[in-house]
């Protein structure tokens, strides 16, 4: 019994989606007002204004930079996707007297998705930038959306907590190392806690059924069982 519920669950891992609306349910994402430029892999000079609900495909070469601009009001909850199609990219954000707030870089090479999730401290105009580090790397394309701001709420704290230790877990997880894999499952642990407290059962289901995949890879059969029956009952409910 244990082995069938450990393919049934394994076989229906997935990255937290920022478009998921349910859980483990595979989407076709249908992609609308989406503004395409492939003039520049620059700026030139120019800084484009991220608008809500409206994607942006772009081109973009090895080693360059993309920036855009969002004006936002303190204490807003942000939530931003940059698609990866085709090439590497680290996206960060910059308050607006220039500190850099947030950066993610998932270790999921060339495609996927690169989250942003971020409650603002200040009001003004902030800055989030689409860089490519590796200067040799092939030309790709990606896509950046805008998808939520509003005034954050009391389970937008624990959110923005529970994504930052789910993706330090998965970076602690690729590293592959002994050491890191326990850090890797203390954040886990830390990510569960706080997406329970935000009301968030796409991130706790990942974080759950990741944390399991850990136990099992290390051998540790008895701890890894009872995650994966977790996340499982999680899924059927949803």
């Amino acid at each position: 019994m244990s082995v069938i519920l450990l393919i049934m669950i394994t076989n229906t891992s997935h990255f937290i989606s920022a478009n998921s609306t349910k859980l483990d349910k595979p989407q076709t994402v249908i992609q609308q007002d989406v503004t395409a430029n492939n003039s520049n892999n620059t700026n030139n000079g120019e800084i484009t204004e991220l608008q809500l609900g409206k994607a942006i495909e772009r081109d973009l070469a090895g080693g360059k930079v993309h920036s855009y601009n969002l004006t936002l009001e303190a204490k807003q909850y942000l939530q931003a996707t940059v698609e990866q199609k085709g090439i590497d990219v680290v996206v960060a954000i910059y308050s607006p007297d220039g500190k850099k707030v947030y950066e993610m870089d998932s270790p999921n090479g060339e495609t996927g998705p690169e989250p942003v999730y971020l409650i603002t401290e200040t009001s003004g105009q902030y800055r989030l930038e689409v860089n490519s580090l590796e200067a040799q790397a092939k030309p790709g394309k990606y896509q950046v959306k805008l998808q939520e701001t509003r005034i954050a709420n009391e389970k937008d704290k624990p959110r923005v907590v529970a994504y930052k230790a789910y993706s330090e877990a998965i970076l602690l997880e690729a590293e592959g190392k002994p050491e890191s894999v326990d850090q890797a499952i203390a954040k886990y642990e830390e990510a569960i806690s706080l997406f329970q407290s935000a009301d968030e059962p796409i991130g706790e289901a990942n974080s759950l059924n990741n944390l399991a995949m850990l136990y099992h890879t290390k051998g540790d059969y008895a701890k890894a069982e009872p995650f994966y029956k977790r996340t499982l009952i999680m899924r059927i409910k949803s």
